[in-house]
């Protein structure tokens, strides 16, 4: 699942990342009772019987990370020089815990003891439970879930062009990101998001170190604010039509050097202006929110030119120098 792909109920999100889970499983291990294998490479667990573990390639960074052992180097070795050294460093660290968590047979995380999952299909029925069955776009890998949900209440920025509130939230479940949410802006037409900072918005943010029950409450909170607030801002985007933009393309030449866009994201961002060109400012921005829908461009890009988009919003919204911030 990818964030360009159109948008799908969230009651069918739920149902797919609810079968992606009969997969995963956690286990509490000390660190004595791990060992690489000097053949394959693979983990071995202890626990009465010795099992075989592939490690995933986030899995194997993180267990790099926790025995203190540079990744690049350690991917880089042999099964026995990979062996040689974690075997040293988890002898180092006996009586340690670490949560392994599974998916099947595989390891996708290495991580504390004092790690506080909270499942993507946790957070996706929190959303359900207090914005109803909404329509939702996700990104979906091994390391991150990133959900852009889509309100009912739209504003017309013109004839056809709909305009929709929301909340894009992010998550992980192998330490890769906290759970957050921002409020979110959606042009239904051509499926372009753009991300408002806390500033401009509803946000909330926590690390996976406080217990499940509780940080779900407070996000499912803070989901029922976004929905509120999710009224206002199709608006401020809609108005940004009103102001023109003289060169767009020496436009572009600032925001380039502004908001530091590497040469990938400048040239999407000009391909994608180029399919729906218009001297306004509305243009300028779906220019750069559009480019967030390219797949050429990996996930980090696309979420900072949508993140770039609404902050470029935000300020004009507020008669602020939006090309001097």
């Amino acid at each position: 699942m990818r964030l360009y792909e159109p948008l799908i109920p969230i009651s069918d999100l739920v149902e797919r990342l609810r079968e992606r889970e009969t997969a995963f499983s956690d286990k509490v291990v000390y660190a004595d009772a791990m060992s690489v294998d000097p053949k394959s490479g693979n983990l071995l667990v202890t626990n009465g019987v010795i099992r075989e573990h592939p490690l995933q390639s986030q899995a194997l960074q993180l267990f790099a990370s926790k025995l203190r052992i540079p990744h690049s180097y350690l991917v880089r070795c042999p099964p026995e020089l990979r062996a040689e050294n974690c075997n040293f460093w988890l002898r180092q660290q006996a009586g340690r815990r670490l949560m392994l968590r599974f998916d099947f047979e595989e390891v996708r995380a290495v991580l504390s003891e004092r790690y506080e999952p909270v499942s993507n299909l946790e957070v996706a029925e929190e959303i359900r439970k207090r914005a109803g069955n909404v329509l939702v776009r996700c990104e979906l890998d091994r390391c991150r879930f990133i959900a852009q949900v889509v309100n009912g209440r739209s504003v017309e920025a013109s004839p056809g062009d709909r305009l929709h509130g929301g909340m894009h939230v992010r998550n992980s479940e192998v330490g890769h990101l906290a759970l957050e949410l921002r409020t979110f802006v959606f042009r239904t037409i051509c499926l372009n998001g753009l991300i408002l900072g806390s500033a401009e918005g509803v946000s909330f943010r926590r690390r996976h170190v406080t217990e499940c029950v509780e940080v779900l409450a407070k996000f499912g909170y803070a989901a029922e604010r976004a929905v509120e607030a999710g009224a206002f801002l199709p608006g401020k985007f809609a108005d940004t039509r009103m102001v023109k933009v003289g060169d767009v393309h020496a436009v572009y030449d600032r925001i380039r050097t502004r908001y530091a866009l590497d040469e990938t994201e400048d040239e999407a961002v000009r391909r994608a202006w180029a399919v729906e060109p218009e001297d306004t400012l509305y243009g300028v921005i779906n220019g750069i929110t559009r480019a967030g829908n390219d797949h050429v461009l990996s996930i980090e890009s696309r979420e900072k030119l949508q993140e770039t988009g609404g902050r470029i919003m935000a300020l004009a919204s507020k008669g602020q120098r939006w090309l001097e911030q």
